[in-house]
């Protein structure tokens, strides 16, 4: 009797398991910015990327769709994001880096606009958040990733 109760007490939470991926899975919205395969390097000390010495500030790089924006939040953390904007993505909009230095701002199709801490959209058409690359820094060697 006792086996029965356990065998019915794994099934009840393997079904509820289940069903708490399914959830998941569904609320998670891809981008429909288009998967392009990154692997870069960029060396901190090189002349060109002297303004990521400095947490706050930002560059632009090649890659990704449309290029990468790499900022630089703090002394030992990056993030960077596809410029590519995500409303109407076939249009190839993308975003710079406001005069504030905190937003990423679609000037060209819709007037959307970002936050350049976690590219979720702050205002305009877009409704999905920037790609996001993963980054690792050893020392001054930054890479950036899918």
């Amino acid at each position: 009797m006792n086996k029965i109760f356990q065998a019915s007490k794994i099934k009840l939470f393997s079904l509820l398991f289940l069903t708490l991926l399914f959830f998941l899975k569904c609320d998670k919205q891809d981008s429909p910015v288009p998967y392009v395969y990154v692997n870069l390097s960029i060396y901190l000390d090189d002349p060109a990327f002297v303004d990521l010495k400095i947490p706050g500030n930002s560059v632009n790089i090649t890659g990704g769709v449309n290029g990468i924006v790499v900022y630089r939040v703090s002394d030992v953390e990056f993030v960077a994001f596809d410029r590519t904007c995500t409303y109407q993505v076939e249009e190839n909009c993308h975003v710079n880096t406001d005069d504030s230095g905190i937003f990423l701002v679609d000037e060209e199709c819709c007037s959307a606009r970002f936050s350049i801490l976690d590219g979720s959209p702050q205002e305009g058409l877009a409704k999905y958040p920037l790609l996001q690359y993963q980054t690792s820094l050893n020392g001054y060697l930054l890479r950036i990733f899918n």
